[in-house]
């Protein structure tokens, strides 16, 4: 399918990004949340502080007995290619309340490395659109993600780039999955009647 953009105009092709949400009932139910608003992380800042990352993204769902599979899906612009280096962090877990979820991945050693090489300007030039997939273990209850300028290391040429949007895909619970198929019999039955 192609979708054409008329009377738009930028003064340097940096990127666009154009998210398509459908349904098709040949393909598994999924929850789908999307997170819009840009964040930044700034490359060789002084003393780097926390300019040199984003804030953390936390998105909560209910426990399941089992594992499940998360898929998260991030625009970033600003992203010239492999030789500039920044990184994806991320954490599962449970929590309570949301004064228990994570604020911070990359400093109090909390989260994992998800992505060491994430930005590459793969979708033109510094734009990237880039899709994870994470293991949610049973009983987690939150996922979360953090955006790093740099890898840490001395000599890093970290790159500067723009977190614009991210939307997060997750297989519902079986016991949402049998309320949603209920839900979708009654509807059936409603229509029937009329």
């Amino acid at each position: 399918m192609e979708y054409a953009i008329s009377d738009f105009a930028m003064d340097d092709p940096l990127g666009v990004g154009l998210q398509i949400v459908y349904e098709d009932d040949s393909l598994p139910a999924q929850d789908l949340t999307i997170y819009q608003g840009h964040d930044y992380a700034f490359r060789d800042w002084p003393d780097g502080g926390e300019l040199n990352r984003t804030h953390v993204l936390a998105h909560t769902f209910d426990p399941a007995d089992e594992d499940r599979q998360v898929e998260a899906t991030f625009f970033l612009a600003g992203a010239f290619g492999t030789h500039r280096s920044a990184r994806l962090w991320y954490a599962s877990g449970e929590h309570d309340s949301a004064s228990d979820l994570p604020v911070e991945l990359i400093t109090n050693g909390f989260g994992t490395v998800l992505d060491s090489a994430p930005l590459v300007g793969g979708d033109g030039n510094a734009w990237d659109t880039l899709t994870e997939m994470v293991t949610i273990p049973a009983g987690a209850t939150y996922v979360s993600f953090q955006f790093e300028s740099g890898d840490g290391t001395l000599g890093d040429w970290p790159e500067s780039f723009s977190w614009v949007s991210t939307s997060i895909a997750m297989v519902p619970e079986p016991t949402t999955l049998s309320l949603l198929a209920l839900g979708g019999a009654s509807l059936l039955r409603r229509r029937r009647r009329r």
